[in-house]
């Protein structure tokens, strides 16, 4: 991962990098390659993910982690198990977070999670070709997705914490970003 290729428990809160990641195997993430326990916070990757499999925009793999106002932005491209936001879930809590990269892969691929269900609450994704309206979207495994316009509207946040955690969206212009 960009941050870390393995965390297990702990928290890291307001963290964030900006830098592409690659590899030729697998468990790969924009922040974490595996995140074992533990939780995240208010951080965030730009940067693009490319390997093998369980390839994800944020992390590749969890395993009981709890991830809260998280972001990934690359694009992300594997063969198996790529997902815009986590390639693999493994008991992990996902709320109020979301994805904009493209999502490239040859198989069990989704624009947020691409194997196993998240316990979510409140995230959304970049889906190209979504033309359904906030609030309600295209469903995802773990999101709910919609098109580049309907991400760059705050309305279709709903139950993030603009103010304190998010900074508004300029509708149109910007996607959320943290304070």
């Amino acid at each position: 991962g960009g941050f870390a290729h393995t965390k297990t428990g702990g928290t890291v809160s307001d963290s964030y990098t900006t830098g592409h990641v690659s590899s030729l195997a697998g468990f790969i993430g924009g922040f974490y390659g595996w995140n074992n326990g533990g939780t995240t916070n208010r951080s965030y990757a730009t940067g693009n993910v490319y390997g093998d499999d369980i390839i994800g925009g944020f992390v590749g793999t969890g395993g009981g982690a709890t991830f809260i106002d998280c972001y990934a932005s690359g694009g992300v491209n594997g063969d198996d198990i790529v997902g815009g936001f986590i390639g693999s879930v493994g008991g992990d809590t996902i709320t109020t977070s979301y994805s904009l990269g493209t999502v490239t892969g040859n198989t069990n691929t989704d624009y947020f999670a691409a194997s196993g269900a998240p316990v979510s609450t409140d995230n959304y994704v970049y889906q190209s070709g979504c033309a359904v309206a906030p609030p309600v979207g295209c469903p995802q495994n773990g999101a709910i997705g919609y098109s580049d316009s309907n991400m760059k509207l705050q309305a279709s946040y709903v139950g993030f914490d603009f103010g304190a955690v998010w900074q508004n969206v300029t509708d149109g212009t910007t996607y959320p970003s943290h304070q």
